[in-house]
């Protein structure tokens, strides 16, 4: 059976969006000013893979976590992200500091 569901994921300037559906369409999205924190997972066959899900936890009560699965480079992604969330905080003035 032919899978009839697609997702994108898109990283802006200001917000990660994760878009699900062919037909129907379901939009997540936070603001990179509510990231908290960011992790990767790979089992065995996803790191001879290249492939991983990263996650991303935010203070956003309607999404406190997007998914991104089976991305190719997902530490890359993730180290991209970061620094797109970290530049985005100094360009609006929040400091960030981590939990202890």
């Amino acid at each position: 059976m032919v899978r009839l569901n697609t997702t994108t994921y898109t990283i802006t300037s200001q917000r990660i969006m994760v878009k699900t559906g062919l037909i129907g369409k379901n939009v997540e999205e936070i603001e990179l000013l509510r990231v908290r924190d960011l992790s990767v997972a790979q089992s065995i066959m996803d790191r001879m893979l290249g492939i991983g899900t990263l996650t991303v936890f935010s203070d956003d009560a309607s999404a406190p976590q997007l998914l991104f699965r089976k991305i190719h480079n997902a530490q890359t992604v993730k180290d991209v992200l970061r620094k797109a969330v970290r530049d985005e905080k100094i360009a609006n003035n929040i400091s960030y500091r981590e939990q202890i």
